[in-house]
Formats: structure tokens, sequence, C-alpha cells
């Protein structure tokens, strides 16, 4: 059913659906010179056709792509992918690269002479827009500022605070921000064009936080309204492990996998699916559904009273094992510091760990056939230091003749969360 798209000149109430005659209409709101798509709470990068907005997505995730295979991908003839991507180029959304066309993409095109020679490649026009990444966590919030293709344009900021009330992350946000915008001015780049937070929680429409147990958060907070007065920007606010994913997807380590799953593993147990290049959702994933899969029969009882469940990956289950077996309190830190060193007992756990965070790998991948998993968090560095554990716990629960898991283990870091955060933001202004 073809579709009727329209921009209204002013902010006003509507359904989420309206019709002219039986031609659905996307509606686009015009506020405060920003365009808007319905239900989105970030202004649209520009406001052209659904497919100019299909063809700059795909730019984005897989350049530098050749024009002659964003027409086969997309169904389009030559001349209207011509008339698309002039479009643009005119408007400094995209450019054209010195860089060959990524693998698979590069065609060959005959000239006059008859002689063949790659395409120029097409690529987003990263300098032309800058955005905001925030990932709060419980006593710290790691703040990027980052450019249209998601990489950071100077270190990120990192604020402490005793305080984790909304109304003082707030106020704190709004002065990083601040801070931030003056950085991008500083080397050349455009003032920030809208805010993607993070919480590791449940969040209703990009705006309200309904669950925050890291933060104690006793009841709703319409914290993306609240980040958006005080920083007099647009903004949103997501689920951390939702926005890390959407990260690896658009600009990380996913981004050439058709489906791929991603594991963290610190504090808690995260696990995400991306399938087609799109998250894959439930109504019920920001509650840590990973938490309890069971791993090891012999392995630690849980606060749940599960006797070996994932829960014995966390930080503070590992902490409380080693302390018993070697016979007095330790830290998490103090754990990981004598197995760096090679202390025996503290080198057992790690192994153990290591074997059975490869169950759990091999869980997700029999269940959920990804290409490969990545493995973060910010426990996930030990992981790195026993990898063949991790074969040996993967291969135990796979069919001899199923092919070895691919995995990768990724580089710690809090900015890349804040990353995730960011990533967000610009999938929304591009895509609507």
């Amino acid at each position: 059913m073809p579709q009727l798209t329209t921009t209204l000149p002013s902010l006003i109430s509507f359904d989420l659906y309206s019709y002219f005659g039986h031609v659905p209409i996307v509606l686009k709101v015009k506020h405060d010179n920003l365009v808007y798509m319905e239900n989105n709470r970030i202004p649209l990068w520009f406001s052209h056709s659904e497919n100019t907005h299909a063809i700059a997505a795909d730019i984005m995730r897989n350049s530098p792509v050749s024009r002659s295979q964003l027409a086969r991908k997309h169904k389009l003839s030559q001349g209207t992918l011509s008339k698309i991507t002039s479009e643009l180029l005119y408007d400094g959304i995209i450019e054209e690269s010195d860089a060959a066309a990524s693998p698979g993409s590069a065609e060959m095109r005959t000239g006059d002479a008859g002689r063949g020679r790659p395409q120029t490649a097409l690529q987003i026009a990263a300098k032309s827009r800058t955005y905001i990444g925030v990932n709060i966590h419980t006593y710290e919030c790691i703040m990027a500022v980052t450019d249209a293709m998601c990489s950071a344009i100077c270190e990120p900021l990192i604020i402490h605070y005793a305080d984790n009330r909304p109304e003082n992350l707030t106020a704190l946000i709004s002065q990083g921000i601040g801070q931030l915008s003056q950085a991008a001015a500083e080397r050349g780049f455009p003032q920030p064009s809208a805010a993607g937070v993070t919480i590791g929680g449940h969040i209703l429409n990009d705006n309200t936080v309904t669950f925050a147990p890291f933060l104690q958060w006793n009841k709703n907070v319409d914290f993306g309204n609240m980040v958006q007065e005080a920083a007099h920007m647009p903004a949103a606010v997501f689920n951390d492990l939702d926005s890390l994913l959407a990260y690896e997807s658009w600009f990380g380590a996913g981004r050439s996998s058709r489906r791929f799953a991603l594991l963290t593993v610190g504090l808690g147990i995260g696990y995400a699916l991306c399938d087609g290049g799109e998250p894959v959702d439930y109504p019920d994933k920001s509650y840590g559904m990973a938490g309890h899969v069971p791993v090891d029969p012999d392995g630690p009882v849980c606060y749940a009273g599960h006797k070996g469940c994932s829960q014995c990956l966390t930080s503070p289950s590992i902490a409380m094992e080693y302390s018993q077996l070697i016979g007095h309190a330790s830290t998490f830190e103090d754990f990981a510091r004598n197995a760096e060193s090679g202390k025996p007992i503290a080198r057992y756990l790690v192994e153990r760990t290591c074997y059975r965070l490869g169950v759990l790998i091999a869980t997700v991948a029999n269940m959920a056939m990804p290409e490969k998993i990545l493995i973060g968090g910010e426990s996930a560095y030990l992981a790195e230091s026993a990898l063949e554990s991790i074969r040996t716990g993967a291969g135990r629960y796979r069919h001899s003749r199923a092919q070895q898991v691919q995995f990768e283990i990724l580089k710690y870091g809090w900015e890349r969360w804040a990353l995730g955060g960011a990533a967000r933001v610009i999938a929304m202004s591009v895509k609507g």
C-alpha cells in the first residue's frame, strides 16, 4: 500500500495512524525548526523520502559502499538511486570516499573506452553532525561527544557523585553536555544535535525509567524530559545493553554480521540479540533474563537459591567464591590482581569461571544460532587469559559435528557504553 508523507507546521496531537482515504500517512511534526517522526523524541537529521532515509542508513552501516550495491540491495533503478544519492550529497549528509567499497560492494562500470573501473564509494559526512552519549551507573557517569559515525572527538568526561537522585544527575549531565559542546566547538565541529542517555534498567517510550536497581530509583522517573529541559537539547533515555547492541550493530564489532548475540558480564549478566541489523525485541528483556541460566551443577548458590546458575559469572559472586576458596574475605579487585599475577587459587577460579562462560555461550549459540557472540562488560577482560577454557565449556554442550562457536571479547571501557547512547540517537535521526 502506498504511503503519503506530510510535514505539519507546528506541534499538535495526533493519532498513531491517520488516513487520507485509504492511504496511510506517515506524520512528520515540525517544531522549533526541527522535524520529528511520530513517537520519536529525537529530531530527524533530514526530511526526505522513505527510500532516501533507508539509503542513508545503509551507507552509515556499511560504508564505504558503491552505488551499484545500494541499487541492487534496495531494488532501485540506477536513475532513482542516483537521484537519491545526489540529493544526499547536495545536502552534505554523505560524501564520496577515496577508500575502496566494502568487501563485496565494489562494482565495475564500463567507461567510454570500454575499460572497467571501480565505482566511487560513498560514506557519511561524519564531521557534519555531533551527538552526546551518556552512560550512568551507580556512582559514576561517563559522557562522550561523537561525530555522525559515532567516533568520539575528544576524551570522555567522567563525573563522580555520591548523590544519584534524578534531580542531581540531571544537573550534572546538563553541565557535562555544556562542557562537551564547548569541546566540539573548539575542534571545529557543530553543536550536538541530541543526547542519548543509557541506564541499566527498564525504560518506557525512550523517556520514563520504571526500574533502575543500580540507582535505587523506587518510582517512575521521566528522565528524558528532565535532561531535555535542563540541557535545552533533544534527549532520550535507553536501556544500556540495548544501546551497546546498537553501537556494535551500526558502528562496532557486529557491523558485518547478519545475526549476532551480545553477552555482558560484570555486576550482572546481560544478553541481547541482533538479527538482520535490528535488535530482537521483547518486553521483559531489560529485567536480566539471562541471569539465572544453569551453567555448572557444582557451582555456588545464587541469592535466589539456584545452584550453579549464570549469576556465578558476576563479579560479586566471583568475589564471594574466591573468599571461600582462600578462607578469608576478598574483593573482586583482589581476585583479579591475584589472577593476573598467577596465584594458583585465583587462576583456578578464572579457568573455572571461563568454562562456565563457555557453557553459557553454547546455550546462546544452540538456541539463537548467531554467526558470532560478542563478550563485553567490566569483567570480560579476564576471559582473554583463559580462551581455551571458554572453548572447552562451549564444546561440552555442542553437538560433535557442530562448528566451533565464534566469539569475540570486546575491549573493555565504560566509554563504549556511552557511545551506545550516541549510537541510539544517531540511528533515530537517520532512520526516523
